[in-house]
């Protein structure tokens, strides 16, 4: 399945993320979840 849009993932998720889509994805992360 074609995802486009990752929300909240750790790197290793990224990784195997990007590898299954080769055209790119957008990685959306809101500021204050991130502290």
């Amino acid at each position: 399945m074609t995802r486009y849009v990752v929300n909240d993932s750790t790197y290793e998720m990224l990784v195997k993320i990007a590898d299954a889509n080769p055209n790119g994805f957008l990685v959306f992360r809101d500021e204050l979840s991130g502290w």
